[in-house]
């Protein structure tokens, strides 16, 4: 108990270093998972592939056939 009085604000730091780090890494994962890329398009090299614009395309093209949004 002693020991943790005493470093109790190493033990906050660390703690919020974890946290930062932790939601660093739910952002990055979340945002994979949704087709997106951890960077902007505009200077992107690989912005003609990107899995974002064709779904955003895809649905574009859609709407025009069917003449209707959803």
């Amino acid at each position: 108990m002693h020991w943790i009085a005493e470093n109790i604000g190493t033990i906050i730091a660390g703690a919020a270093v974890a946290a930062v780090i932790a939601l660093a890494v739910f952002i990055t994962v979340r945002r994979r998972k949704t087709g997106g890329c951890s960077c902007g398009c505009d200077g992107c090299a690989n912005a003609a592939n990107c899995g974002l614009k064709q779904k955003n395309s895809e649905n574009k093209n859609d709407e025009q056939k069917t003449g209707r949004s959803e």
